[in-house]
């Protein structure tokens, strides 16, 4: 079997995907995964969904940071704009307020398995055992616990999806470049 880019030199290896002969020069030129060997067109399309998958965790961080801001300004307003600190409304809207930054935080990923079952399961579980209302009532102050931190979680958030997005850009360039170098 002779190299699918050189006829006239001899295959050393095949491409881990397609099964194409590849010479010495079509390995060292091309990617490997694993310590395998891709040719050209597979290089091109493993490169390819590699470009696309960080663009997409992009635009699903962007989403977050954009739902996290908006959760934040929300719940300020409700804070400090509807309710005022003195009147009645007021320890009802701390309460709504930290409701929505628990739900917030507690938001399933974009792009992963839905959580809807694991929920179901959970109710149904907890209905099952007899300590239905004790756990929700445990759940609903833990929640609002959680919501209190919101703040804190949102800056820690921030950082970390910065880093990510950045930490992305630098790779979606690195296989950019790459992809352009294919021989």
């Amino acid at each position: 079997m002779n190299c699918i880019y050189h006829n006239e030199v001899g295959a050393i290896g095949s491409c881990n995907h397609c099964s194409v002969g590849l010479c010495a020069e079509c390995i060292n030129s091309f990617i490997t995964v694993d310590n395998k060997p891709l040719c050209k067109s597979c290089s091109s399309k493993y490169l390819d969904e590699g470009i696309l998958e960080l663009k997409q965790d992009n635009k699903n961080i962007l989403l977050k940071m954009f739902l996290y801001t908006a959760s934040l300004i929300i719940g300020i307003a409700i804070i400090t704009v509807i309710a005022e600190p003195r009147s009645a409304s007021f320890p009802l809207a701390m309460f709504g307020t930290f409701i929505l930054w628990a739900l917030t935080i507690g938001m399933p990923n974009f792009g992963e398995d839905n959580t809807k079952d694991a929920v179901r399961e959970a109710v149904l579980e907890a209905k099952s055992d007899g300590y239905f209302l004790f756990k929700i009532a445990f759940k609903l102050i833990f929640t609002i616990i959680y919501g209190m931190f919101f703040p804190i979680v949102y800056v820690f958030k921030m950082i970390t999806w910065g880093i990510k997005l950045s930490s992305n850009k630098k790779e979606i360039n690195r296989l950019e470049d790459l992809h352009a170098n294919l021989a």
